[in-house]
């Protein structure tokens, strides 16, 4: 039997109107659920993660890092060779870095 493999001992079963439903499917897609598992981690609290994020829109993003990845070796390779640059743009330097970690921290 199929029940006695699973973890949960017990079911809940309610019932929502149609505009519910799609209520909680579209809240569900969004960070790439289904909706039973999506009003399980609500009711009992867990945090539910961001979206995942499309194959698609990805590979636009890492071609991006890869950009900026290049662009920072040419400022490394400018500020190893003129020293005063650092100093004349930290603000800059400190507001990429700043940039870069909330970009981090949003695909994480």
């Amino acid at each position: 039997m199929a029940d006695e493999n699973r973890k949960e001992a017990r079911q809940v079963k309610f019932r929502v109107t149609d505009e519910e439903y799609a209520r909680l499917k579209a809240m569900a897609d969004d960070i790439g659920m289904s909706v039973p598992k999506f009003v399980k981690s609500r009711a009992i609290g867990t945090k539910t993660r961001h979206p995942k994020i499309p194959n698609e829109v990805a590979g636009k993003i890492l071609s991006e890092l890869g950009k900026i990845g290049v662009n920072v070796n040419q400022i490394a390779r400018h500020i190893n060779t003129h020293p005063d640059a650092l100093k004349q743009n930290i603000d800059v330097f400190q507001r990429i870095v700043k940039g870069l970690g909330h970009i981090w921290r949003s695909l994480n």
